[in-house]
């Protein structure tokens, strides 16, 4: 007689281990929508919240779907997330505990020392004892949790076309599995991702009011583009009514806008030279 199929159970290794994908990778997708756009965090509308909200929902939403016992986020002072002071000095975006879910980040005014130590090494850091590291008791007792607590660290700094951002750091009740670490890492790199854009959006509206300002109303025809990219930041009507654009156009790249006229545009105003200098080119009186 044939024997009768019978299925494998799976064991709680297994079945455990495919929770803790499950929640990581919903998670993974509710960070990536909350810090790089398309789909709006939960609970809020879309395009509505800034760049240090999104990082705190985030930064929350981690600490409490992973059981994290504190989340920090600690940015340079650069706008949009921060304005004045010192921009090499790192200012706290976000600080959570699994005991606190309100936001903390207020009360954390100067950056401990391990948090420091990882922008310097410029690497990450990840401590399996983390109960024997005097550096991460003392960041754990300042934000909030009982160092006795903490048996894993991960620090992750944050780099954005080798610009240093920042740093996220991670204090966990046991040691990671390699799917949780590498979410973690994902997470840093989601941060720095935001971060950049955040901040050249910044500048792209500062740039543009400032055109706006001085060139709408100017007897020329104008436009200002973005030396990195060629990206249009700003015309003027009479540049719009001289090509038949708008300001439809603006954020789009040149070659784009105006394939019949870009290579003309970049040799005439010598637009490579400047996009290897940095400076923001200004045309003025087309043809």
């Amino acid at each position: 007689m044939m024997d009768t199929y019978q299925p494998l159970e799976m064991g709680n290794d297994y079945q455990q281990m495919r929770r803790e994908h499950d929640r990581i990778s919903l998670i993974e997708a509710r960070a990536r929508a909350a810090l790089l756009g398309g789909l709006p965090p939960r609970g809020t509308a879309p395009l509505t919240l800034s760049f240090a909200e999104s990082v705190r929902l985030a930064v929350a939403d981690v600490t409490l779907g992973l059981q994290e016992l504190l989340v920090e986020v600690w940015l340079r002072n650069l706008p949009p997330w921060a304005e004045g002071g010192d921009e090499t000095a790192l200012g706290c975006v976000a600080s959570t505990t699994i005991f606190a879910t309100a936001e903390i980040a207020a009360a954390r005014i100067v950056p401990d020392d391990i948090l420091l130590a990882t922008v310097t090494a410029g690497r990450p850091l990840r401590f399996d004892d983390a109960m024997d590291h005097p550096l991460v008791r003392a960041w754990a007792a300042n934000g909030g949790i009982d160092p006795d607590m903490v048996v894993a660290f991960m620090s992750i700094p944050l780099f954005r076309g080798g610009q240093s951002l920042g740093v996220l750091a991670v204090a966990l009740p046991q040691v990671p599995t390699p799917e949780h670490a590498t979410f973690l890492d994902a997470l840093g790199h989601f941060i720095a991702t935001g971060a950049e854009v955040a901040r050249l959006g910044h500048q792209l509206h500062a740039q543009r009011a400032l055109a706006q300002t001085v060139l709408r109303e100017a007897p020329l025809a104008a436009a200002v583009l973005r030396a990195a990219d060629n990206v249009i930041i700003f015309t003027n009507p009479r540049f719009d009514d001289l090509l038949g654009i708008g300001p439809d156009v603006w954020g789009q790249e040149l070659d784009v806008v105006l394939p019949d006229h870009a290579g003309q545009l970049r040799t005439t105003f010598k637009l490579d030279e400047v996009r290897q200098s940095g400076a923001t080119q200004l045309l003025i009186d087309l043809p």
